[in-house]
């Protein structure tokens, strides 16, 4: 398996598979949410992220970006900042259980790495996600994640 930066050639693959998502368990996608608009902008701001397989099918994407309207938000932490997002996280549901997802968020979280010194940043829970996160190192520690070591 292959992680890269997506292309614009990637874009009716990609808005497929997040379109294949939307009422799986887990998803809180709906209501053509992520579309277009979001591909676009995401590729404006080189953020969005894929994993191919041997056969360079698109089996999961991720968007990798520092996020100015997160730390606008007012419960936002000025400590926890410069804050970095990953977000649209998304497998294809044949290849989910099989620890793409946490591919994807080690690809992500060196991407994150290579981009600045962010060495912790926040935890936001959208869907149950515990044991992913478990899965690749990370412990409950006040609001953050620490980068585990082999995403390091």
């Amino acid at each position: 398996m292959k992680f890269r930066k997506a292309k614009q050639d990637d874009k009716e693959e990609i808005l497929a598979l997040y379109q294949s998502l939307i009422g799986t368990p887990y998803c809180a996608w709906g209501n053509g949410y992520p579309g277009e608009q979001e591909f676009d902008y995401d590729m404006k701001r080189n953020a969005l992220f894929c994993m191919e397989n041997e056969d360079g099918e698109i089996i999961g994407t991720i968007t990798v970006d520092e996020d100015p309207q997160v730390e606008a938000l007012t419960c936002w932490s000025k400590t926890l900042q410069p804050s970095a997002e990953l977000s649209r996280l998304g497998v294809r549901t044949d290849m989910q259980n099989q620890g793409i997802a946490r591919q994807l968020l080690q690809h992500g979280m060196k991407e994150l790495k290579k981009q600045g010194e962010i060495r912790e940043f926040p935890i936001s829970v959208l869907f149950a996600e515990v044991k992913l996160r478990l899965s690749i190192g990370w412990r409950r520690r006040k609001l953050s994640g620490s980068i585990p070591a082999a995403a390091r």
